[in-house]
């Protein structure tokens, strides 16, 4: 999963190294907008220069399987060049 690395993870919090990107701000911004829709994300950050998201979630949504969905078909949408399978089992195991 080099297209997307873990940068450091604490309760109700990830933050992601996104090298696809890097000095793109549209597409920061379509991260912003497409993972802040999603019911139990509080805020998403971005920094196109580097490359890097954070996100703030409700950490309880956890156990629940439709956001857990949505995460994963956000992911898949925005980044489809990163294993749909791989990824999730990579977050989880950070959280």
């Amino acid at each position: 999963m080099e297209d997307i690395k873990i940068v450091a993870t604490r309760p109700g919090q990830i933050s992601l190294a996104i090298n696809k990107m890097k000095n793109n701000q549209t597409l920061a911004r379509q991260v912003e907008d497409r993972f802040g829709a999603i019911s139990g994300i509080r805020q998403v950050e971005t920094d196109a220069v580097r490359g890097l998201v954070s996100i703030d979630f409700d950490q309880q949504l956890l156990s629940s399987l439709s956001f857990l969905l949505q995460l994963k078909e956000t992911f898949s949408s925005l980044f489809p060049e990163v294993s749909a399978t791989k990824l999730p089992v990579s977050i989880s195991r950070s959280l």
